[in-house]
């Protein structure tokens, strides 16, 4: 199984501890999502369905005799279910989507794109 992370979870970011026992593959264009910040400074992305729109993130293989133990710690943080969804977005490749009774899309900023891939970064806000 792998993870797609676009956010906190990705290398250099306060959450990444998280996927220590997780394989990085390298970085990753997941087609089909769209990225708006949560909040304000210091905020974190989220991301929805858009079939036009891609995002920059990180590709994780978390298979193996730890992939239990990551998938609950990933799902705790992520709220999974009431805050996000993890969703498969391309075969064996899961990622954590916005749950649209959580967020409000159409009042919050997006993230920067370049020709329709966003990326997210703290800095940027």
């Amino acid at each position: 199984m792998r993870i797609f992370v676009y956010g906190t979870l990705k290398q250099s970011y306060g959450n990444n501890f998280l996927l220590h026992n997780a394989k990085f593959i390298g970085n990753k264009i997941a087609h089909g999502l769209k990225l708006y910040y949560a909040g304000g400074v210091g905020s974190f992305p989220v991301s929805q369905p858009s079939p036009e729109h891609s995002v920059l993130g990180e590709e994780y293989d978390i298979s193996g005799e730890h992939q239990d133990s990551i998938l609950a710690r990933l799902d705790r943080l992520e709220g999974e279910g009431y805050m996000y969804n993890r969703v498969e977005i391309e075969p064996g490749l899961f990622t954590y989507i916005g749950h649209e009774k959580a967020w409000t899309f159409n009042r919050m900023r997006e993230c920067p794109n370049e020709n329709g891939v966003y990326h997210w970064n703290r800095d940027h806000w």
